[in-house]
């Protein structure tokens, strides 16, 4: 048993207890009679580490209501009385904390890289990743969902608040010869979900199998746009191209020589005849499914490509190319279809 004594001020008119049982990093904490009164301590490092403590107890474990209640006036109390402006913040910081690990309680342990963040007081980052290949950085804290995340991307990349609804966040396990995908779900939180991350990849690394995990941001329904929306046609182009690399449509070589040709020009933009056949041998395999590629038969795909991307050069821009893609691949049968996602539930 380890009592942890904690009072910053004088207080003097409830009584509280932490009570901290510590085995393999599991913590319960019980409501006991406890005294704050740290005002007898007057050594700053010793105040700061139970600011700090506090702090990580109230970002991973929710007390009883009773607790709960007492800690909250308490925190009030000093944000109105204390004139150190350093406790104020740091009253402020765990007030919000304590608030929402209560009213939304947390899945797993804290990281000990979450644990260094919360005693500096800063948000974590976590890289949202597009199909362009390209990503951005999101703060988020240890009570933020996957919901808010996507509407700071939303935000961030000033794309329509309207169509917020139509995205979603898609969790993508990387691994050597194959990939794996899933919706996450818009009330999980990021700690959550990172957690997991981290069980699994440690289950990779006994495996000895190479993985990685990335959240992507990716259109869950169609909607309407205009052609000259440019940000929804490149998002659109992009997400499109990924699918069909990961061999999610069903293509004729006619199809994948016509897009791949239409691919080099939407991507690079305008390239001569040796810039463009350049760039098929050494990246085909991001230009066809690699179903499509069989032993020895990386040639033929160049030269068939090549073939189609002769007769397209009249194409000046990236834009005018990526609106022609989408413009093919929306006559496939299956167009679309596979942006839909049903959630199933039991009545």
């Amino acid at each position: 048993m380890i009592k942890i004594l904690l009072g910053f001020s004088k207080f003097d008119h409830f009584y509280n207890s932490f009570t901290i049982k510590i085995k393999k990093f599991k913590i319960s904490n019980y409501y006991n009679v406890f005294y704050f009164k740290i005002s007898y301590i007057f050594i700053s490092e010793k105040r700061l580490r139970g600011w700090n403590f506090l702090a990580i107890l109230a970002s991973s474990f929710a007390p009883d209501t009773r607790l709960y209640y007492c800690l909250m006036n308490y925190l009030r109390d000093e944000i109105k009385q204390n004139p150190d402006s350093e406790i104020v913040k740091r009253c402020n910081y765990i007030i919000i904390r304590l608030f929402n690990t209560y009213n939304s309680r947390r899945k797993f342990m804290m990281s000990p890289e979450e644990v260094k963040y919360t005693e500096e007081m800063k948000p974590m980052q976590i890289k949202i990743y597009f199909f362009s290949g390209t990503y951005t950085s999101i703060p988020y804290e240890c009570y933020t969902t996957l919901d808010e995340v996507k509407h700071s991307i939303m935000m961030k990349l000033r794309l329509k608040v309207t169509r917020i609804p139509y995205f979603a966040l898609c969790e993508i396990l990387e691994k050597k010869d194959s990939t794996e995908e899933r919706i996450l779900e818009e009330e999980q939180k990021v700690i959550d979900v990172l957690s997991m991350w981290e069980y699994d990849m440690e289950r990779f690394t006994k495996e000895r199998v190479k993985a990685e995990f990335k959240i992507y941001l990716k259109i869950l329904l169609h909607y309407g746009f205009t052609e000259t929306d440019i940000d929804q046609v490149t998002l659109n182009f992009y997400q499109v191209l990924y699918d069909i690399i990961q061999g999610k449509f069903s293509m004729t070589d006619d199809d994948i020589g016509k897009l791949s040709a239409l691919q080099l020009i939407a991507v690079y933009g305008t390239l001569t005849h040796e810039e463009a056949k350049e760039k098929l041998e050494k990246e085909l395999r991001n230009f066809v499914p690699l179903s499509k590629i069989k032993k020895n038969q990386e040639q033929f795909w160049v030269k068939a490509i090549m073939d189609e991307y002769i007769k397209i050069n009249y194409i000046d821009t990236k834009f005018d190319a990526r609106k022609i893609y989408l413009d093919h691949i929306s006559k496939h049968n299956f167009y679309e279809a596979h942006l839909f996602w049903v959630k199933v539930s039991i009545f």
